[in-house]
């Protein structure tokens, strides 16, 4: 014992060490080491949980996008074919159109004959078969005569077809048509 101060005779002043070693691996209790597995476990339990979680939701978007892809290839495909359908109803009426025969007059008439009655009759049933087609027609003469005279005649021929169809419960506005004469 001694004295940190000879003024102060009761103070005694001790001295502790401290030792270090390095390298020393220390091993833990049985209580500290279930405590560890059982954090290990839990903590391989939630990560085995997320990863779960992660791949349905994974598989859910893929599946999502899945139906989308089926859906738009499902309406392309839909679409493709109401456009074969549309070309197919299209080249149709025009085969059909292009078989019947010219609607032809008299010489010098406006008058139908049996031959063009029978033609517009085949119009007609195309027209009914198609209830949205419309259709133009044309009138048209030889060169025979005056120009004015040949678009006059021009102009009663389509007035004659066009009252003909009319009659024959063709609306008015789903025809068109025009006379040019002997300019075509």
């Amino acid at each position: 014992k001694w004295a940190m101060n000879s003024n102060y005779d009761n103070h005694l002043q001790h001295a502790a060490g401290v030792v270090y070693r390095f390298g020393i691996v220390k091993e833990l209790t049985e209580e500290g080491q279930a405590k560890l597995d059982l954090i290990n476990e839990i903590t391989r339990a939630n990560d085995s949980i997320a990863a779960a979680n992660k791949a349905a939701e994974d598989r859910a978007r893929e599946l999502e996008a899945l139906e989308r892809q089926k859906e738009a290839d499902r309406l392309a495909q839909l679409e493709t074919e109401k456009e074969a359908a549309k070309l197919k109803e299209k080249n149709d009426i025009e085969n059909k159109i292009n078989a019947l025969d010219k609607v032809h007059f008299a010489f010098d008439s406006a008058s139908l004959t049996n031959a063009g009655k029978k033609t517009l009759s085949d119009v007609i049933s195309i027209l009914n078969e198609y209830p949205k087609l419309q259709l133009e027609i044309s009138s048209h003469t030889d060169s025979r005569g005056s120009s004015q005279y040949n678009q006059s005649l021009s102009e009663r021929r389509l007035k004659s077809t066009l009252d003909y169809l009319t009659s024959n419960g063709v609306e008015t506005g789903r025809m068109v048509g025009k006379a040019f004469g002997e300019e075509q």
